[in-house]
Parts: C-alpha cells; structure tokens; sequence
C-alpha cells in the first residue's frame, strides 16, 4: 500500500497548502480580497465573472488546489453578511431586483463556488505546474514537449472551455 503513495505529490500540496496560507494572511492580499468582496457585493455578476476570470488566470501558476484553497475563504466571508430571507418585494423566482440591478442572496453562493472550482481547473490546464496531474505527465514528457509548447498547445482549448462554462452559467437562473 505505501508503495502506491506518491509521497512527492502529498508533499507538494501540503506545502502548497501552506504557502497559500501564508499569501492569504498578507495585508496586501487582503486588499485584493476586500475588493473582490466588494464587488461581489456591489454587482453579484460583475463579481462572478472577476472571480472566475482571476482564478483562471492565476491557477496556471499556482495549481487549482492552491488557487481553490486561496479564494473560497473570501467568497464565503462576502456571503456573511447576506441575509437568508427573501424580502417581500421578491420577484421572479426570488430573484431580487432594485433599479435593474440583482442583488446578492445566499442561495448564490454556489454559483460562484462552482465558477471558483471550474474556473481553477480548467486554467490549470495551461501549465505543467497547473496541477499535480500534469506534474507526473511533467517528469516523462517534458523532453518531448517543453513548457511552452504545451502551453500552446493548450490555450485555445482551455479559453474556449472557460468561456463556454461562464456562459452556460448565464442560463442557469433562465
């Protein structure tokens, strides 16, 4: 059985893990995260697709684990404050709306937890270091195919999937 173990790869999460922590606890990053907080708030769907587009650029670099990891805590502390009960002004399917604009709900909270978990695994297709998937492909394939190409390879595929999983998104309130 501990001959089945990739010690390497547990060992790469838990430090990623980690390191993850450590960034999510820095002032900077808090500043970050108070503004996407702020804009989930502000405009929920301006606020879905910044979420989305921000951990499908940075999963490549970082790993959908670590990326994952990283946002949920935030998108969870934006929802703190929204209330679980609809007002009685509700209209169309419990939707919210004042001055055409949709406002925040509990229920919304996982749309965008499924965007943060789509969006981070298909942006860390891009890289070799994208998730410990590609990590193992990595160390046999790299003298074949480097970094680069790979990433070639994979653009055009992952923004069309990403794409595709955003707006499919748009529907499922409709």
């Amino acid at each position: 059985l501990l001959a089945a173990i990739d010690f390497n790869v547990l060992i790469l999460l838990a430090s990623i893990m980690i390191i993850n922590h450590i960034v999510i606890h820095l002032k900077e990053t808090k500043k970050i995260i108070k503004y996407f907080q702020a804009q989930i708030k502000a405009n929920p769907s301006r606020g879905f697709w910044l979420v989305s587009l921000m951990a499908f650029v940075v999963s490549p670099f970082l790993t959908n684990d670590g990326v994952c990891l990283l946002l949920v805590e935030p998108i969870l502390f934006a929802f703190q404050e929204v209330s679980d009960v609809l007002e009685p002004n509700t209209i169309e399917e419990g939707k919210q709306q004042h001055s055409g604009k949709q406002d925040l709900e509990k229920i919304d909270i996982i749309y965008f937890l499924l965007a943060l978990a789509c969006s981070t695994n298909i942006g860390s297709t891009l890289t070799y270091t994208g998730n410990p998937q590609n990590m193992i492909v990595a160390s046999d394939s790299i003298s074949i195919m480097p970094s680069y190409k790979f990433l070639i390879y994979m653009i055009l595929p992952a923004l069309v999937t990403w794409i595709l999983s955003k707006s499919l998104s748009n529907f499922i309130d409709k």
